[in-house]
């Protein structure tokens, strides 16, 4: 588990240099972060059960979000460890009402409905 925090880590981190207002939202986050995992405070909303339903409900064979994380990669990866992090990040988010601005990022990738179709006509498409 600790492997893949830490391939994760480093390849989900930005490589660009962040702003003065970006690094001070970061390092407000971060603090946040930390007084409510040392209170215990981001228990409040969401529960590891929560988690854990939602983990399991996860629809499979569905294409990635724009991180490439499939539903399989949480059901078979499924762990406490996991849900710790989860339970932390979707808390702090609800309680601060903080939502990353990866998270507002959506991958929409055009499907023709039938190859028989006109490429060329938008409306000829679905979204994936």
């Amino acid at each position: 588990a600790q492997a893949l925090a830490n391939y994760y880590g480093s390849t989900m981190t930005d490589t660009d240099d962040l702003t003065d207002e970006q690094m001070r939202i970061s390092s407000e986050v971060a603090l946040l972060f930390k007084e409510n995992e040392a209170s215990n405070q981001y228990h409040k909303c969401f529960t590891d059960k929560d988690i854990d339903n939602i983990i399991k409900t996860l629809k499979l064979n569905v294409s990635c979000g724009i991180d490439g994380v499939s539903p399989e990669h949480f059901k078979f990866g499924n762990s406490n460890f996991l849900r710790r992090h989860l339970l932390a990040l979707y808390n702090t988010m609800f309680l601060k009402t903080i939502v990353p601005s990866l998270l507002n990022i959506g991958l929409i990738i055009p499907i023709l409905k039938k190859l028989s179709l006109n490429p060329n006509e938008p409306c000829n498409f679905r979204p994936l």
